[in-house]
């Protein structure tokens, strides 16, 4: 599932949530663990959108879920937030 999620300050922050390998039962996942989360700050790649990050995060998903977001200025969020 995607989201923009707004900071305090008002920048739109792009962001996506991945359920645990979109699995409801503990036994189908590859960790067998539901209550395990993995939180990836992309960094130098921009943001999570890229077809290579897409394919790493698919593959923790098999393991955990998984969150991922665009820092300020990369991807789809505009910063600074245009007043217009």
């Amino acid at each position: 599932m995607t989201v923009m999620l707004v900071t305090k300050d008002g920048v739109p922050i792009d962001a996506v949530h991945l359920p645990p390998g979109g699995r409801t039962e503990p036994d189908q996942l590859a960790s067998g663990r539901r209550d395990l989360a993995l939180v990836i700050a992309h960094g130098f790649t921009m943001t999570w959108q890229r077809p290579m990050i897409w394919k790493l995060l698919q593959r923790f998903n098999h393991h955990a879920g998984v969150i991922t977001f665009d820092f300020r200025g990369h991807g789809r969020v505009r910063w600074p937030v245009d007043p217009r």
